[in-house]
């Protein structure tokens, strides 16, 4: 079996910046896609975060939406990192459909596994 067959989730690749923060340090960074799961995110730089502390990460999208979400380091190579969602509640999940539905359209079975997140 493939790895994206496995995936639970849809990764959808869009335009969008990120600003990582950890105490008092920041780093910005670019979207290459996300989930609702997580998020992989480029940078040009090395991100020195403590990747066994938690990371709030701000999502700013084209359409001047943005999410603010803690995240924890899942992987990282080279100069790309994905991190996983920490939580998840139904304010920023429903931002995340709508600028998911605006790039994929209205296929619904992309946001399917949404409910059994929020129960």
């Amino acid at each position: 079996m493939a790895i994206e067959e496995k995936r639970q989730f849809t990764r959808i690749s869009l335009v969008a910046e990120a600003k990582l923060s950890q105490g008092n340090q920041t780093w910005l960074g670019q979207v290459a896609d996300i989930s609702f799961k997580g998020v992989l995110i480029n940078s040009q730089t090395p991100f020195t975060f403590d990747s066994n502390e938690t990371v709030i990460a701000d999502i700013f999208f084209e359409n001047n939406t943005s999410i603010r979400i803690k995240v924890k380091e899942a992987h990282n190579n080279d100069l790309s990192y994905g991190f996983n969602f920490l939580e998840f509640n139904e304010d920023w999940m429903m931002k995340l459909r709508n600028i998911i539905m605006d790039n994929l359209g209205t296929d619904l079975s992309i946001i399917k596994p949404i409910k059994e997140k929020l129960n």
